[in-house]
């Protein structure tokens, strides 16, 4: 059709769906605009200049075959933080609890001190527990403060032969308010059956007037306010406020900290919490029952991790750091950030990995910014760590970056790296593609053509 009546191209569109009228819009425009510089030439020799014949027909308009985009990289999607819901699965099975909430009725109530201190300053003082910037004190001391403790809702802090510690309530505390309490301390919000009463709101506004906790003051008002989709954003600033706590109190911490697991690297120890690791991971929890371990002494489990060669203690704390608080300072460069990805898939943390994978896209935007032919970074070799563990987000990332930076990176030693399935997706999907090449070629011949005269001026120029 565009030979037959010789036109530039033949372009089909619809105004009714909207269809393709974008590009016959920019592509008018690109025959006006070389059209306008063709007239600019024949003028350039004054309005008295002597014409030469040329040939027949009105002057050849060329037009640079149209690159293709390139695209949009794939977004890496990080899951969902589930901090809070592991928490409160691990107060409801009771597992690894160190501590039983003691009702006056004699109800007891499992749980665990590392939260409850956690997320609450009177709790923590209840413990004993302090800051560990705090001078250092005897055990013994720190037994004394739990005795000597004082607070309305709490007439006493005891702890048994078996390391359990019990905290007695006074009658200032309901057993339906502290079920929601609880709640909160462990998910960051709380969640009512039913419509709650305003009787029951009170209650729980009288406890957070004991406990110092504005946020759950603020959840109940919501409620009361028909305004509980503001609840689930506290929820989260409150978990990660918890996580922030959990760091500065227990995070790699032994001195009456009630540390009670060692990881052993040679002549480095890492110190953690069963309650913390177990209720966050399986694998961890799995690691405790007695497979994995070196010995159990004095209430102190030890795990040896110098078998594992290839890991580092570094690598290692900062998947704890991770399991302790929601969060792991990946943006420091001096994260190894593919050991850490290797690790969370041995530990199957699919949020973590997920967050390393975003972290690698920014690192390899970083280092090749100036120049990917010799920017010291293998792409294609974090391409297959990606295939190998696990990380199929990065994988598709990568395959994008090379195939739309195909030249540079087919001049790279690693090229033949490639596994033959990612070079034959990279050769499919690769920017500029061939027959966009292959029409620049054609086209720069014809201009080189009209430029020396030798080319037929008949008619308009398919491209």
């Amino acid at each position: 059709m565009a030979a037959s009546v010789k036109c530039c191209r033949y372009l089909e569109t619809s105004a009714l769906h909207a269809e393709g009228l974008t590009g016959m819009f920019e592509l008018a425009v690109r025959v006006g605009v070389a059209g306008m510089k063709a007239s600019v030439k024949r003028k350039k020799g004054g309005f008295f200049a002597v014409k030469k014949k040329t040939g027949s027909g009105p002057p050849q308009i060329i037009l640079p075959p149209v690159m293709p985009p390139t695209g949009f990289a794939p977004e890496i999607e990080i899951e969902t933080c589930t901090i809070g819901d592991q928490w409160l699965a691990s107060l409801h099975q009771g597992s690894c609890a160190d501590t039983a909430l003691i009702l006056p009725s004699g109800v007891e109530i499992k749980s665990h001190k590392t939260v409850l201190s956690s997320a609450s300053e009177v709790f923590k003082k209840a413990f004993g527990i302090e800051h560990r910037m705090i001078a250092e004190k005897s055990q013994m001391e720190a037994l004394m403060k739990r005795t000597e403790f004082d607070h309305p809702a709490i007439s006493k802090v005891q702890i048994d032969d078996l390391h359990l510690t019990k905290i007695y309530l006074t009658d200032k505390v309901e057993p339906e308010v502290l079920k929601h309490a609880l709640e909160f301390f462990y998910s960051g919000t709380v969640s009512f059956d039913d419509d709650p009463s305003t009787e029951l709101l009170d209650s729980i506004r009288e406890f957070c007037d004991m406990f110092d906790l504005p946020y759950l003051k603020q959840i109940c008002d919501n409620v009361e306010n028909d305004e509980e989709f503001l609840n689930p954003s506290i929820g989260t600033y409150v978990c990660d406020l918890n996580g922030q706590k959990m760091k500065a109190l227990f995070f790699n911490q032994q001195a009456y900290a009630d540390a009670d697991v060692k990881f052993t690297f040679g002549g480095k120890t890492v110190y953690g919490h069963r309650s913390i690791l177990s209720a966050r991971n399986k694998i961890m929890a799995a690691m405790f029952d007695g497979r994995f371990l070196e010995k159990r002494d004095d209430q102190m489990t030890t795990i040896d991790m110098t078998k594992d060669n290839e890991l580092t203690i570094e690598t290692f704390l900062l998947m704890l750091e991770y399991l302790y608080t929601g969060h792991a300072p990946l943006d420091n460069d001096n994260v190894d950030l593919i050991s850490l990805l290797v690790l969370s898939d041995q530990y199957n943390i699919t949020r973590l990995s997920n967050l390393c994978e975003l972290y690698l896209t920014k690192l390899v935007d970083r280092k090749c910014v100036k120049n990917i032919e010799k920017a010291d970074i293998d792409v294609i070799g974090l391409l297959n760590v990606s295939n190998i563990y696990n990380a199929p987000q990065l994988a598709k990332w990568c395959r994008f970056f090379i195939s739309s930076n195909y030249l540079p990176f087919s001049t790279r030693p690693e090229w033949n790296q490639l596994s033959s399935e990612d070079l034959e997706h990279v050769e499919e999907q690769r920017w500029p593609p061939v027959d966009y090449l292959n029409e620049l070629t054609e086209y720069e011949k014809l201009v080189e053509a009209q430029r020396t005269g030798k080319h037929d001026r008949s008619g308009c120029i398919m491209m």
